[in-house]
Order: C-alpha cells, then sequence, then structure tokens
C-alpha cells in the first residue's frame, strides 16, 4: 500500500489468493491485482504527487520519476524494462539469485521474492539456488502460534507446505485461495 497502511491492509494485499494470481508477477502493473489494489487506494488522496527512484545493484539511484501518479510510474517502467530487464532465449537448468542483499533479505517472507524472480526463467524441474541472509529468519508478522510460522519450521518440503498456506486465505479469514505454486513442483533445500 502507498506510504502507510495498517498490518491488516498489507497481509490482504500480499495475501495467497492476491500473491498466486497469475498476473501478480516481475514485471506486470496492468491486471496485477496487487498492483491496481495498491493503485486504487493511491488515487483516493488528492491531491496526489509520485516520486519513484530506480536503483542499481548497488543501491545508487538510477533514475528519477515524479510527477502525477500513471504517467509518472509509466516512465519509471519504461526505464527498468529498457535497463535493467533481460529477456532470455530459454529457461535454465540453475538458477542462482538472490534478493538484492541487505535489507532486503532480513526474512524468508522478503527472500521469496528473489526466488519468485528466478522462477520466471528456471526450466520445468529445474532448480534455484537463493543466497539470503534472513537474520530475522521465519517473521511472526502476520502469522499466529497455531498458523504459518510453527508448520513452516516443521515443514521439510514447499510442496506440503504450500498447498497449507494457499488454503488458509487472507489472515483471519476462512476463504480459500488459489494453489500460489500454480501447479509447479517446488523443492526447497535447507
Amino acid at each position: 500500500m502507498p506510504g502507510m497502511a495498517g498490518q491488516a491492509t498489507v497481509l490482504g494485499n500480499h495475501d495467497a489468493a492476491m500473491v498466486g494470481h497469475p498476473r501478480a508477477t516481475w514485471g506486470v502493473t496492468s491486471g496485477n491485482p496487487i498492483w491496481e489494489e495498491a493503485r486504487e487506494v493511491a488515487l483516493k488522496v488528492a491531491p496526489l504527487f509520485l516520486l519513484n527512484v530506480t536503483l542499481n545493484k548497488d543501491k545508487q539511484i538510477t533514475g528519477v520519476f515524479a510527477g502525477d501518479l500513471d504517467a509518472a510510474h509509466a516512465a519509471g517502467c519504461a526505464f527498468v524494462r529498457e535497463t535493467a530487464m533481460v529477456r532470455v532465449e530459454h529457461p535454465f537448468d540453475i538458477v542462482l539469485t538472490s534478493n538484492s542483499g541487505y535489507p532486503l533479505d532480513l526474512n524468508l517472507y522478503q527472500s521469496v521474492k528473489g526466488m519468485s524472480a528466478a522462477a520466471q526463467v528456471v526450466r520445468a524441474g529445474g532448480s534455484i539456488v537463493i543466497a539470503a541472509d534472513c537474520w530475522d529468519g521465519i517473521p511472526s508478522m502476520g502469522c499466529t502460534s497455531s498458523s504459518c510460522a510453527p508448520p513452516l519450521r516443521r515443514a521439510r518440503c514447499s510442496t506440503r507446505f504450500a498447498p497449507r498456506v494457499s488454503r488458509a486465505g487472507p489472515v483471519g479469514s476462512a476463504n480459500p485461495g488459489p494453489d500460489s505454486t500454480q501447479g509447479r513442483r517446488l523443492r526447497a533445500h535447507g
């Protein structure tokens, strides 16, 4: 959510149904329910001025995009597509990734973003290796003592755990969400 939001709002925006949506992926904004909801909330505030920056691998600012929300965001996205995204000819057997290091790799929840990016270019049945410090471990945010953290700690592989998380739906909800693995077999190596 833009600026500030309560924990329930952020967790709702990032629940299994939203994250598991086929358009909730890298480089997609139009039709991406996570982005569409954040945009909808931002547009309720007037006047609105957007200030976004792009960073390189050394976390140096490479671009500044400011002004009207839609125009500045579109300009930033076009810049990123041109300077930071690369089309690959074929999927790879093994993909080595990160979540861009400190502080973005503070826990398993945040580090999944690096795995998600790698999943776009690894072949079916291939392997993803992620380098992530995860100094905060498995976050308790959004997890009660009986929800995600303890089962995740006991899980031996993601194929058993991911469907349970997806069925859980939003925090505090009994509504099931789609399988976040989207039919792909995932294996976690500790």
